[in-house]
């Protein structure tokens, strides 16, 4: 989420860590990212709007029946972020299947969890900038956890740290400098990814 992407691995449980990247990794074998994130939308039948104004990030909403995902890019123009835009767009994603049950994938959202607002009759998810906020709700924790997923995919991520390890490199920062090279992130991308597969990976040595 940009260099104010928070870490979110650290405030999710064992279960939703597993469960999320689980779920992302099935959506992204049956839904490969091509090129653009205009053309990931457009196979999956969501429309995608970009918006230039002060305030959420992005929405994401159903509007009669109907997915719809709106991305604030008033921060992208500022630092030429491509990486906060997909980040975004995909963010919004995540609610869709993970809060909205669309398509196959559905949960239950407790109502003291939820970021959900109506408006005019649409139902409607919206993300507050400040992403540093610790008070951010599980609701959006879980959706920054599945787009990283999505974004940076499990088994590239695990492959290099592996790789490294293999080779005697064990510092973070060396690792996560490889993360950001091979992908493509920027570095507090690299960092947040990281963590949670570092920690995925202890579960599945200590056979947990």
């Amino acid at each position: 989420m940009g260099k104010k992407m928070t870490e979110n691995s650290k405030r999710l449980s064992d279960f939703e860590l597993v469960y999320l990247n689980n779920s992302a990794d099935e959506f992204r074998e049956n839904h490969p990212l091509p090129g653009t994130i205009n053309k990931y939308f457009d196979q999956l039948g969501i429309e995608l709007k970009f918006t230039n104004t002060r305030g959420n990030d992005g929405e994401s909403r159903i509007v009669n029946g109907k997915p719809l995902v709106i991305v604030n890019i008033e921060q992208k123009m500022k630092e030429d972020n491509d990486a906060e835009m997909v980040f975004s767009a995909l963010h919004e994603l995540a609610h869709l299947i993970l809060d909205f049950g669309w398509q196959d994938n559905k949960s239950i959202i407790r109502e003291e969890d939820s970021g959900i607002f109506f408006e005019n009759n649409q139902t409607v998810f919206a993300r507050s900038q400040d992403r540093n906020d610790l008070t951010i709700s599980p609701v959006e924790l879980r959706a920054n956890e599945w787009a990283a997923a999505i974004m940076m995919p499990r088994n590239e991520v695990a492959s290099i740290i592996k790789a490294e390890r293999e080779k005697g490199n064990q510092g973070n920062s060396y690792i996560i400098d490889k993360i950001k090279t091979k992908l493509e992130v920027p570095e507090n991308f690299a960092k947040n990814r990281y963590e949670s597969v570092r920690r995925i990976l202890e579960m599945e040595e200590a056979g947990i």
